[in-house]
């Protein structure tokens, strides 16, 4: 467990499937702590790493054993560990079913075993997970305050506590304050205590914020060099999908999630479905309706009602409408899914990925050709020329637009009319 703490998983990984070889049947004999702690140190290690599929079997085994010889300590642990194997495998309603049982078994949170604390842990990434996904702020206010009424909680427990703080400030529309508590994450004196599991959520919820501002190359390079987990719970192809979709990059886009689609039968579900969406996208701007239509259908009967943060974070609402608009005409039987995950936008918590308005503010003809113009190399005064007009006139209209979008110069307007959609709509 010291290596999955210091995030040698690697090494972790080895050592636990030394360690599986060489299980006996009576490991989890009646009393035996030890076999119950080797157990859970097993799955941890699994679950740490990204790999729910590896871990399931050691939960299983300590929940048979721990019901047969009443041990509702290591009862609590299962169902625990149990809500981080199917959070991490995408299956979101029986995650919650997991976490409601192990309230019920009881209270405790923290023991002096180092493998129990991890586990312990693990399961509030899950109820991380579950709140995230689902964009519940009143969830993510409990969970941090669960955190931080531990006793003795320790910095691993505190970085997961700064990832629930950001994690509410963007649920809540603000993302200067959600990437600054992320930053403490990734590049300040918390890293050195924070799981991998937690440094690839910052990480992720980074990149995804960048490209909800239209930040694309900013999140590519932040991701540069990463890779997926095994099964692909953390996805990196469908962030650069996603970025590459922003910056209409549409066969990138495809690129990127090709490794998803090899290992489709074994990939995790969370992220499964957001990936056909963006796959079907792609395809769909690229003139492949054939295909955009096989992987639209399959996202949308992959996808819960409930489970919509993946889905449509950092995506431009015309693109949506638009997939959506050609699976409806196509497939009848797409309405009734597309009608259900519009239902579960309503809330002012579910648009709260679009990252402040995406709605394009309204622009006179002349301020259209100037924002046009913004994004150019060229100056104010070189654009007056370009356009005809005087130089005073450009830069009266450049604050016009300037006001209209909330922002106070020009590099922010041209990132800001980027993630509104404005340069990606036909000319």
């Amino acid at each position: 467990m010291a290596h999955v703490r210091t995030n040698r998983l690697e090494a972790a990984l080895s050592i636990a499937k030394k360690a599986t070889r060489f299980q006996d049947d009576d490991t989890l004999a009646p009393g035996n702590n030890a076999g119950f702690i080797l157990e859970t140190a097993l799955a941890t290690v699994y679950l740490a790493s990204g790999i729910p599929i590896h871990a399931m079997p050691h939960v299983r085994r300590i929940r048979e054993d721990a019901e047969d010889s009443q041990e509702p300590e290591w009862i609590y642990r299962a169902h625990a560990l149990e809500a981080s194997v199917l959070a991490q495998s995408g299956d979101f309603e029986a995650a919650d079913a997991a976490l409601e049982r192990m309230r019920v078994e009881g209270t405790v949170l923290r023991r002096s075993s180092d493998s129990a604390g991890i586990a312990e842990f693990v399961a509030l990434t899950a109820e991380f997970q579950v709140a995230f996904t689902r964009q519940d702020v009143a969830r993510m206010d409990e969970l941090i305050l669960h955190i931080e009424n531990i006793v003795n909680a320790d910095a691993m427990l505190s970085s997961l506590s700064l990832l629930a703080k950001a994690t509410r400030a963007i649920l809540l529309g603000n993302s200067h304050e959600g990437l600054a508590y992320l930053a403490k994450i990734l590049s300040g004196a918390e890293r050195q205590f924070a799981l991998r599991l937690v440094l690839q959520f910052a990480l992720h919820l980074q990149a995804l914020v960048h490209i909800g501002r239209g930040e694309y190359e900013l999140a590519l390079r932040e991701i540069e060099g990463e890779s997926s987990s095994e099964t692909h719970f953390a996805c990196v192809g469908y962030l650069r999908a996603t970025a590459h979709i922003r910056g209409q990059q549409y066969v990138e886009a495809l690129q990127a999630t090709n490794a998803c689609m090899r290992i489709r039968s074994r990939h995790s579900l969370w992220t499964l479905g957001p990936v056909l969406l963006r796959r079907a996208i792609a395809n769909l701007k690229l003139g492949n309706p054939t295909q955009a239509l096989l992987d639209g259908v399959d996202a949308l009967h992959l996808i819960h009602p409930n489970d919509t943060a993946l889905i449509f974070m950092s995506l431009l609402e015309h693109d949506i409408v638009q997939l959506f608009e050609f699976l409806a005409n196509e497939d009848i039987t797409c309405v009734p899914l597309i009608n259900r995950l519009q239902e579960n936008r309503e809330p002012s918590t579910a648009q709260s990925f679009q990252f402040l308005d995406t709605r394009l503010p309204k622009l006179t003809k002349r301020e259209i050709e100037i924002a046009n113009q913004l994004s150019t190399a060229r100056t104010l005064t070189q654009i007056s020329t370009h356009l005809g007009v005087a130089t005073g006139t450009v830069k009266s209209q450049a604050h016009g637009i300037y006001k209209k979008l909330g922002v106070g110069k020009r590099s922010e307007a041209v990132a800001e009319l980027g993630r509104r959609g404005f340069y990606s709509q036909p000319k």
